[in-house]
């Protein structure tokens, strides 16, 4: 493995082709007494042609600070 950290380029390559590849978004959350835990959101249009904000998941997220 190598452990040298990836240029700025490098993570801008990297982050644009997952963009225009992947399908699902990992988002790190924690619930009202602080356990963590991770959320898949899609941002890809899925075949019925909605958009993520469209869906009842994504109206269901709230940014809590």
């Amino acid at each position: 493995m190598n452990d040298a950290p990836r240029s700025r380029l490098q993570r801008r390559h990297d982050t644009e082709h997952r963009l225009a590849h992947d399908v699902d978004l990992w988002v790190a959350s924690a619930s009202a007494d602080g356990v963590p835990y991770m959320v898949p959101l899609s941002f890809a249009p899925s075949a019925t042609g909605r958009s993520p904000s469209m869906t009842p998941a994504t109206r269901n997220n709230r940014f809590i600070p």
